[in-house]
């Protein structure tokens, strides 16, 4: 038996959303309506069902809210994507995402539709941000209150439980972190076409949202958003990097704010960052920004700008893959997914591989420190990768050569390499380098964790140095809607513009290329990788059409 679980909070919602709603007519989808005594929380409802759960209940398990109205059945999309059982799942979503700046902003997936339609007395209007689109299984941080899928087995299995103190609100997003800190269980996103109802009347900012003039649960909505940032944002240790608002980015700015008619005692602490942390909570959010070095991919399957999405063009269906540097799996379910590879993944991080085999896709994971891996610790692998995968791995290393000369014994005859490396002679360092700056980030091409830079000539150099050929190569491109991220600098002669964005790599992100092993000498190695790299840009057709588009951007933008 599954479960469809509501909290009744608004009777003539819950009859529109829940009851009546045709959606959720299914004969294995029992609907349990829970009604409040005595002001009961909603947490307090979840919890006495799960504590009530059979022992040999078997089934999924919805808990939505009686304002979110499925237009498309969620069982059958549930059962059919054979998701699995060991993750949370929901239909709207965040996570953190940094850019190249070190500036943190929260993404929001899951784009619920906004219902208008008239229930009671009051106008019901969407006015969440609508979230971008998503594919199924993407990772998010934390899910929103709107909607949590989980399996019975596993709320058995960890005993997982609201926490009561959250009354309102947030508890959905605390039981996400809370179970991803304690039992390294992932969130992911599963694309039902849904909606949600809301009674606002005209847009209105969060905090107007949650602490207007007359609303019911003023306070506990502000008791719930203080414990929230108590709970995580005071933590010492969170993995993968997280700042832990990433649900409600101005949040912070709502805590014991004056205006939100605070009494905490947060309300008179001292102030940074125009207004948003109370002073004794920033540093924590800070030191867990700057935290840790593990890597999660968020992957576009259809952006072909995306260097792990040209890379899958060169590879083989049903071929054996290794993923070198496979962090948390996303590229390990990328390429399962698309071409039904069969995958063995590598990682330094024991935390990341735990998190990837949570997945369930990865034949073997590996712990190995490439900088000190010895062949003698993959001799069962000898000739048996039909790819190698090294998707933004060989700058971190002090030495890529030594990997590539070892690894390559471990092709199947036919098997090849796939690399992506950053373009250090891209245009955005270029200018600020002539500008004096040449600055790391916290991700792209001046990652401050990579040692080693390359251009296409010289990249081609080391490959010819390891007997590669570089059988195909494409490129990713700098594009107009990222532009403003790049601050290239204004203030050089137009000249110098000009020579920079007409020539064919300065727009060039990364290089992707499959490599091959090859017998030819040195120097005819050169001249044919070269030839390769050089034609590498036309062969990513839509990034190239958008070079002239980012040249009219820069000129219009600089050329004042």
């Amino acid at each position: 038996m599954h479960y469809l679980i509501t909290a009744i909070e608004n009777p003539a919602l819950h009859r529109r959303c829940i009851l009546d709603n045709p959606a959720l007519v299914d004969e294995e989808l029992h609907r349990l309506s829970l009604a409040r005594i005595q002001n009961e929380s909603v947490t307090e409802l979840y919890n006495s069902f799960l504590e009530s759960l059979p022992d040999d209940a078997d089934g999924w398990l919805i808990f939505c809210s009686d304002n979110l109205e499925f237009t498309e059945a969620p069982l059958p999309r549930i059962l059919n994507s054979c998701f699995s059982k060991e993750a949370l799942y929901g239909v709207f979503g965040a996570r953190l995402v940094k850019n190249m700046r070190w500036q943190y902003f929260c993404e929001y997936l899951g784009a619920l539709k906004p219902a208008t339609n008239a229930v009671g007395t009051s106008q019901l209007t969407l006015y969440y941000t609508l979230g971008a689109d998503f594919s199924d299984n993407t990772k998010v941080d934390v899910l929103g209150r709107q909607c949590l899928i989980l399996h019975s087995d596993l709320a058995r299995q960890y005993k997982l439980r609201f926490d009561p103190a959250f009354s309102v609100d947030f508890y959905v997003e605390d039981l996400c972190l809370t179970a991803r800190l304690e039992q390294q269980l992932i969130s992911r996103m599963l694309a039902i076409d849904s909606r949600v109802h809301s009674r606002a009347s005209s847009p209105a900012t969060l905090h107007d949202r949650l602490f207007s003039p007359g609303t019911d649960n003023e306070k506990a909505l502000r008791q719930d958003a203080t414990r929230y940032v108590e709970k995580y944002a005071l933590r010492k240790i969170f993995d993968n990097k997280t700042m832990l608002c990433a649900a409600r980015p101005d949040l912070p700015a709502l805590i014991g704010s004056p205006a939100a008619g605070g009494d905490t005692p947060e309300a008179e602490a001292p102030r940074k960052n125009g207004g948003m942390f109370p002073e004794n909570v920033l540093p924590e959010l800070r030191l867990l920004a700057a935290g840790g070095d593990v890597y999660h991919t968020n992957l576009d399957y259809n952006n072909h700008n995306c260097t792990h999405v040209l890379a899958a063009g060169f590879m083989r269906r049903d071929a054996k893959v290794l993923d070198v540097g496979c962090a948390w799996g996303d590229l390990g379910v990328f390429f399962k997914d698309r071409l039904n590879s069969s995958m063995w993944g590598v990682d330094y991080d024991t935390k990341s591989l735990a998190q990837a085999g949570l997945l369930g896709i990865y034949e073997e994971l590996i712990p190995a420190d490439l900088e000190h891996v010895q062949l003698a610790d993959f001799n069962r692998f000898y000739r048996f990768f039909d790819h190698i995968f090294l998707g933004d791995v060989l700058e971190h290393l002090r030495r890529p050569y030594r990997i590539l000369r070892k690894f390559v014994e471990f092709l199947a005859p036919g098997g090849t390499f796939l690399a992506s490396l950053p373009n250090v002679a891209n245009g955005y360092v270029l200018t600020n380098l002539l500008n004096g700056s040449f600055d790391y980030d916290c991700n792209g091409i001046l990652d401050y964790t990579h040692l080693r830079f390359f251009t296409a000539e010289s990249q081609a150099g080391m490959f010819a140095e390891c007997s590669l050929s570089v059988k195909r190569a494409t490129a990713s491109f700098m594009i107009p809607g990222e532009y403003k991220r790049w601050s290239i600098p204004p203030d050089l002669p137009p000249s110098v513009y000009e020579y920079i964005f007409n020539n064919r790599h300065f727009l060039v992100l990364q290089y992707v290329c499959e490599l091959e092993k090859s017998d030819l000498g040195h120097d005819e190695l050169m001249d044919h990788n070269l030839r390769r790299l050089d034609q590498a840009p036309y062969n990513n057709p839509k990034g190239w059409e958008q070079k002239k588009d980012m040249y009219e951007l820069v000129k219009s933008d600089l050329f004042k």
